[in-house]
């Protein structure tokens, strides 16, 4: 069972009873600069570059990763990573676990993450919003955690593009069919 725990102190005593989850998402290529919490698990919920500016920007990403404490780390791309539509982007991501509409099991907690979100769809194995309908299909009951660049229809989701919903309606009932014990999904900009 997932439960959460909020704390910026990294002196505070490990509990072994807790599962520590460090979310993130949006850093921008300014990884270096922010204080990242210790934990058990991080996860990054994409646009970790700047428009994919580099292979040497996301090398670097990768190497601060290597450089946290966090014994698990999942990385999904976002909208300013769509150069990793092509597969060989991926391997430059080795510090963490890389999912691109996929799943995987990390100690018996099981994860789902897709970059997806309407503005990059056509990036990431989807030509519309009813294709990105399919991938989420991919998501099981079960699933404890699931990882998103965007939001669902509705929730969190106007971004101030004539205050109008930007999310999923796709991805939303995903979520109420999987009913994970956490949704994670990055800002939509």
């Amino acid at each position: 069972m997932l439960s959460s725990v909020h704390s910026n102190d990294r002196d505070q005593p490990k509990r072994t009873d807790v599962l520590r989850i460090v979310l993130m998402s949006d850093t921008h290529g300014q990884h270096r600069t922010l204080h990242v919490p210790d934990g058990d698990f991080l996860i990054h919920a994409g646009d970790f570059t700047v428009f994919n500016r580099s292979r040497e920007a996301v090398r670097d990403f990768n190497r601060s990763l290597l450089e946290l404490p966090h014994r698990r780390k999942v990385v999904i791309c976002g909208n300013h990573e769509f150069k990793f539509a092509d597969p060989r982007w991926h391997r430059l991501i080795s510090a963490a676990t890389f999912l691109c509409n996929e799943g995987v099991e990390l100690e018996g907690i099981r994860i789902w993450g897709s970059p997806l979100t309407p503005s990059n769809y056509e990036s990431f194995g989807a030509a519309s919003e009813a294709d990105c309908g399919r991938i989420f299909t991919r998501m099981s009951v079960g699933t404890n955690i699931v990882v998103m660049h965007g939001p669902p229809f509705g929730i969190l989701n106007v971004a101030g593009i004539g205050d109008r919903h930007q999310g999923s309606a796709h991805l939303l009932a995903a979520i109420r069919r999987v009913r994970p014990a956490l949704h994670v999904f990055g800002a939509y900009t």
